[in-house]
């Protein structure tokens, strides 16, 4: 029984006619669309069992009717059909026969191509495309194809499926390329010029120097104007002795100590004469060498003052850490009041030492 090739499917859908060619040096036929080779003068043909290569000898040959959808599905399903002779083109004629058993399809062979000089590269492709199996009674042969292969229905499925899923990309990149139009529309503008943007940052801090400036030399030229305008801006900030503020009965002792060390103190009482309460008071111990060049200087806070008790009965480590810790969290020294003083001298250049000088080296105006 005859079997249409499924290859052949496609082309039906596509032309109602379909001419029959007999290649002449092994006889085998082949169906084919002629919308594909009218518009050629002399078209050529390829044999895909021989590989012969040959013209159409009578052009003017009928073409085969197209049978119906209801003859072919009687084919497939093995009913009988009439058995109608098909015009042929080529050197020998042969008929179909339809008694012959049902035709079994074969794998494609691969077989090597030799290039021939063809009119039409599409006529030849068409051809192997459009290709039918024929059963003969002294030869069955097996027409073979080894370019395209059989189209099956889960190929056409994975392709409509590819084609969806394309499509699907590109909108949703479409999609995208609108948000990001969005996101960019919403942006305020920035500033486009460098130039631009130095001078927007670069005019308030040289308009800031200049006021600085100004500033400066009004406080050099005036020096009451200085201090009030340091007093207004650092209330807390130490200042020198103001006026008023002495210091009296300054005397320098050497005291034995307990472990047998003898030891330096200088002593004394400061009055503050100001108009002010001072707090933070800090003096300033200077020693001079014989030449009268300074060697080295200690500062004191008015609270690490020593007792004479602890002087008499200390040691010169346990005196030195005494004057280096503050024993009271604050002192504040009224407006006419006074307060005595006692400081052990523990610095190394006490050996080269000819001369000392004390003096108050800085105070904080207490403004409770």
């Amino acid at each position: 029984m005859l079997r249409r090739n499924p290859k052949n499917r496609k082309a039906d859908q596509g032309s109602q006619l379909t001419r029959i060619i007999q290649c002449p040096s092994c006889q085998a036929k082949f169906g084919i669309n002629p919308d594909l080779f009218m518009h050629l003068e002399t078209p050529r043909f390829h044999c895909s069992r021989c590989d012969h290569v040959f013209e159409m000898q009578s052009p003017t040959a009928e073409p085969e009717p197209h049978e119906p959808r209801q003859a072919r599905e009687a084919v497939n399903s093995g009913e009988p059909v009439d058995n109608q002779p098909e015009p042929l083109i080529g050197s020998t004629s042969a008929l179909l026969s339809l008694s012959e058993k049902e035709s079994q399809f074969k794998e494609p062979k691969e077989t090597p191509r030799e290039k021939h000089a063809a009119s039409s590269d599409s006529v030849e492709q068409s051809h192997k495309e459009s290709q039918m199996e024929f059963p003969f009674a002294a030869d069955s042969t097996t027409v073979t194809s080894t370019e395209i292969p059989r189209p099956t229905e889960h190929l056409y499925r994975d392709k409509d499926a590819e084609l969806e899923e394309t499509v699907d990309l590109s909108e949703g990149t479409e999609e995208n390329h609108l948000d990001a139009e969005r996101i960019r529309a919403a942006i305020p503008p920035q500033i486009k010029s460098g130039w631009n943007g130095a001078a927007v940052l670069g005019v308030p801090l040289v308009s800031l120097l200049v006021l600085l400036a100004l500033l400066a030399v009004m406080l050099r030229s005036n020096p009451a104007m200085a201090n009030a305008f340091t007093r207004r801006v650092f209330p807390a900030m130490p200042e020198p002795a103001p006026a008023g503020m002495h210091i009296k009965d300054l005397s320098l002792k050497n005291i034995n100590l307990k472990d047998g060390s003898n030891l330096p103190v200088v002593s004394g009482t400061l009055v503050n004469g100001s108009k002010n309460s001072v707090s933070s008071i800090k003096l300033e111990a200077i020693l001079y060498d014989s030449n009268g060049d300074r060697l080295s200087s200690t500062i004191f806070r008015l609270e690490q003052s020593l007792p004479k008790k602890q002087l008499a009965e200390g040691s010169a480590r346990i005196i030195k850490k005494l004057q280096t810790t503050v024993r009271q969290k604050k002192l504040v020294l009224s407006r006419g009041e006074k307060k005595d003083f006692r400081f052990a001298l523990t610095s190394k250049d006490l050996k080269d030492a000819a001369y000392y000088s004390l003096r108050v080296y800085s105070v904080i105006k207490d403004k409770s």
